[in-house]
């Protein structure tokens, strides 16, 4: 176990150790310990100092001593990472007074206005962020104001639906046009709001609701299915403008990863949101959530996280067999058989991905 003391030379590449989680960890402990000695008593002077890690521990000079204690009600080890954490100690304040918050993630913005709602006391918030002349101070209150009470408590979910440090994003659509799309739209505000809730009935429809928005993020309206818009945006794209048209079209400059997931991919993309966005709504309990990664869209794979991408099969159970040949020109002759009229859809996608492969 890494240790480091009050004499050790502090590192040259200082920014690059703190990648380390070991360092990290070794560094907080040793601020816990060191905070406690009679060395930062001028440090200290009449200000309450807390740390926060495992537990959390208050330091405040007293006859002219560091008393260290450990403050039960504002420790947190249910919250894994300093954003909810930072969001759990500004909600337990129960008195008036100015916070200032220090940091360089967008996602302490997000979870923040997430959570105005659960302030016990008027405090006025700030943000600083950036340095030397990008820094800047963002009004938290002013900032909720503008937005109102109903975007903000969306805005986990949209962060987290769109693409987070937990959650994949979805190819080329970016945060700026989504947004477009929640702020006037009082369903998906309500949607992200309730992806959090308990009632099964409700995350149904919630849920149903959200695959519509993704729809619409990919340019069509009035549908929430999002299968139909993958094959809206493919046949738009490649469908025969004459009945007797020859099937000769090249397959190889249209991008798969332009149409939206499927509906089997999406589910599970919706159960991390959900999950994600728990905590960070929750950010003002001591326990956030109750749920389990596992079965929300992870598997645990060696001491790591892995994506679970879809459940069931990958192939369409019209296709019943597949017979590829190589030739020596390096060509391939793909032979479908089998096939039911009445699942054109998942044929006609099924053709597109195996024809990227094929040059006629």
């Amino acid at each position: 176990m890494l240790s480091i003391g009050p004499n050790r030379i502090r590192p040259h590449h200082f920014a690059a150790e703190l990648k380390n989680v070991q360092f990290k960890e070794a560094l907080v402990n040793f601020f816990i310990d060191h905070w406690g000695s009679e060395d930062m008593l001028p440090f200290i002077g009449n200000k309450n100092i807390y740390v926060s890690f495992n537990k959390c521990y208050s330091y405040k000079v007293i006859n002219n001593k560091v008393i260290k204690a450990i403050e039960e009600s504002l420790s947190c080890e249910e919250h894994e990472e300093a954003d909810s954490r930072i969001i759990f100690h500004i909600c337990q304040i129960d008195f008036d007074a100015d916070v200032v918050i220090r940091c360089s993630d967008s996602d302490i913005l997000i979870i923040l206005l997430g959570n105005m709602d659960h302030l016990k006391a008027s405090l006025k918030i700030w943000i600083n962020m950036g340095v030397g002349n990008h820094q800047r101070y963002i009004n938290i209150n002013e900032l909720h104001r503008i937005l109102g009470d109903s975007l903000c408590k969306a805005l986990p979910c949209f962060h987290a639906i769109t693409g987070c440090d937990y959650t994949p994003a979805l190819f080329r659509k970016g945060k700026v046009k989504p947004f477009k799309i929640l702020e006037t739209s009082e369903e998906y505000q309500l949607a992200f709001d309730n992806i959090i809730t308990d009632d099964d009935e409700v995350l149904e429809t919630t849920f149903v609701t959200l695959e519509k928005f993704i729809c619409q993020m990919y340019g069509v309206k009035n549908c929430s299915n999002v299968n139909d818009v993958r094959f809206h945006l493919f046949s738009s794209t490649f469908k025969s403008k004459k009945s007797d048209e020859n099937f000769d079209k090249k397959f190889r400059n249209f991008d798969s990863s332009s149409l939206p997931p499927c509906k089997a991919e999406l589910q599970q993309h919706l159960l991390r949101v959900r999950y994600v966005t728990k905590i960070w709504r929750n950010s003002h309990s001591k326990h956030p959530t109750s749920l389990s990664p596992m079965a929300f869209g992870w598997t645990i794979n060696g001491d790591k996280y892995d994506f679970v991408w879809f459940l069931g099969d990958q192939l369409p159970s019209s296709v019943a067999d597949i017979i590829v040949q190589s030739k020596c020109e390096m060509e391939y002759l793909l032979i479908i058989t089998k096939m039911l009229y009445n699942e054109q859809e998942e044929l006609h996608f099924f053709f597109f991905f195996l024809l990227q492969m094929i040059e006629f």
